[in-house]
């Protein structure tokens, strides 16, 4: 066993120069992505990049084209772009920011419930896109209703060798940017509001995330300082705006560590609070989704390399359902698959939706 964990250790982290590029706007290939962060009819498209800094207008103009070959190594930060050019590319991305801000909370301010929509890793815009589509069309929306399809770099694989695990690790991290740098912003722009999170995969550590600073290893935090600038111990915290936030996780890659204390690797093994306003947690049991297990079916191998063991094993979520309030695991075993699309057409995702009262009667 030792041997063949080991073998599997060279295979997963000693990858080949794999080709993967990054989930930039641009990958929404079926319209306009110069000005990709959209708000309008109580529909809003928000798109961050790897450290949860939002897209300007005319992003591509002034920061420049993504790598599209052997990306998974190469960053695309538009905070570390800004930076190397002068301090007016500085000055425009905050205050893009604070314009897409500015518009997220006068759009919201009238609703009364708001859907937030977050795909997983190696998701490119265009299918997650398709995605939230399916989505919506099984939730029983009203006129004082609200929809968020949040867009993040999870990376998007172009290698059928290891193409999942080549970018898994570096996604991971951009997962917790994502969230405590990007979506975070964006609910403390709402306030006094029913808030129902939707995630898939990696996306549940972005939601996650939003609610309180996640574990950072020192040298990713080391990294994220030096590369884009972001101490990941200043983050402005989630603030106490009287939401009521449900989330629903769909194949949550996800394991015990993602709720830890943000002091996690310095000693702190306790479970951080996600704050009141989170009301309840509803998530997805699958031992047959093969993502998940990393391929195998070896437990000191699921449990590792950033965990996703929360998804795939009852077991193992049994002291976070033991220290939270309200957390209901749903049997998906019959879903032999990862995909997003496979878990929204399961009939017990209806159920999920039906336990929330937002199910659709059509």
């Amino acid at each position: 066993m030792k041997i063949f964990s080991k073998l599997f250790i060279l295979c997963f982290v000693a990858v080949l120069a794999g080709c993967a590029i990054h989930n930039t706007p641009d990958t929404m290939v079926s319209k306009d992505t110069k000005n990709p962060n959209t708000i309008s009819d109580n529909h809003i498209q928000a798109y961050v990049d790897q450290s949860g800094s939002f897209y300007p207008q005319n992003w591509e103009a002034r920061y420049g084209t993504p790598c599209k070959y052997l990306c998974w190594r190469k960053h695309y930060s538009l905070k570390a772009i800004a930076k190397s050019k002068n301090v007016q590319s500085e000055k425009y991305l905050a205050s893009e920011e604070n314009r897409i801000l500015s518009g997220v909370e006068g759009e919201l301010k009238d609703v009364e419930r708001i859907f937030i929509l977050i795909h997983g890793y190696n998701n490119s815009a265009k299918v997650s896109a398709e995605n939230y589509e399916r989505i919506k069309e099984l939730i029983d929306f009203n006129e004082s209703d609200a929809v968020i399809e949040f867009f993040w770099d999870g990376l998007i694989s172009r290698s059928w060798i290891f193409g999942d695990a080549k970018i898994w690790f570096r996604a991971t991290g951009y997962s917790q940017l994502a969230g405590a740098e990007g979506l975070r912003d964006i609910l403390n722009s709402i306030s006094n509001k029913k808030v129902f999170i939707i995630t898939h995969s990696r996306g549940a550590s972005v939601a996650i995330s939003a609610l309180s600073n996640p574990p950072y290893g020192q040298k990713f935090a080391d990294d994220t300082l030096e590369t884009h600038g972001i101490s990941v111990y200043d983050s402005m915290q989630l603030e106490h705006n009287e939401n009521r936030i449900s989330l629903i996780l769909l194949a949550p890659a996800i394991g015990e560590i993602d709720f830890k204390s943000n002091r996690y690797y310095q000693g702190d093994e306790s479970f951080r609070e996600l704050g009141s306003q989170l009301i309840n947690i509803s998530y997805t049991v699958n031992p047959n989704d093969s993502t998940l297990k990393k391929f195998l079916d070896y437990p000191n191998v699921t449990g590792k390399f950033n965990p996703t063991n929360f998804g795939y094993d009852f077991d193992a979520g049994a002291e976070i359902r033991a220290f939270y309030e309200n957390v209901t695991p749903y049997d998906f075993s019959d879903t032999h698959s990862h995909s997003f699309s496979k878990y929204i057409e399961n009939e017990k995702f209806l159920d999920m939706l039906e336990d929330q009262g937002i199910r659709t009667n059509r």
